[in-house]
């Protein structure tokens, strides 16, 4: 019986922990939380969100526009356009409501759809320091960078948006989450 000799020895070794890698990293891989499967990108989850004023995500533009039509509130709507050919959806919605009231605090509400499901909500109103003591009183509990989260998936933040105005961001995180993949894998 011939034996092996030490360099052969460690190219086996080398070899066999490079394969259990391999297979351990493509089983298991994740970017950010993220599987690499295939994701629809229009997939409607079972379990809505409350977002602000209880409105609910993956609600679509039509069940959206039921709910102002019923709430006798005047809005506008814009539509970017489709996605380029070969990759999966990428259409944002938003419809935005001039004169929304919330907790008695007026100001204005943007609603986002990404792929014809609710996304997210930003609220501008008029008096943000008041606002956001009005929504720590109704039991929101922010840290100490602002940020709050409700169950099941709501994720609640002060933020600024690219003309210096504040808002309050209440989004769905798994739905957030989508858009970021979205952009890291495709454009």
């Amino acid at each position: 019986m011939k034996v092996l000799g030490p360099t052969i020895k460690v190219i086996l070794a080398v070899g066999v922990i490079s394969l259990i890698g391999m297979i351990l990293f493509f089983k298991f891989w994740s970017i950010e939380g993220y599987v690499l499967h295939p994701i629809s990108f229009i997939e409607i989850q079972s379990e809505r969100t409350k977002l602000i004023d209880g409105i609910e995500s993956y609600q679509s533009i039509n069940e959206f526009k039921g709910f102002l039509k019923l709430s006798s509130l005047q809005w506008e709507e814009n539509t970017n356009p489709l996605s380029p050919k070969g990759r999966p959806p990428f259409n944002i919605t938003t419809i935005t409501i001039k004169n929304y009231l919330h907790l008695d605090y007026s100001g204005e509400l943007i609603v986002s759809f990404f792929n014809n499901r609710l996304t997210s909500t930003n609220f501008y109103p008029k008096d943000v320091v008041g606002y956001f003591e009005a929504i720590s009183k109704e039991g929101v509990t922010f840290d100490s960078n602002q940020e709050a989260k409700l169950p099941p998936h709501t994720h609640v933040y002060l933020a600024v948006d690219h003309k210096g105005r504040k808002y309050v961001d209440w989004a769905d995180v798994r739905l957030e989450k989508e858009v970021e993949l979205w952009i890291k894998r495709y454009s």
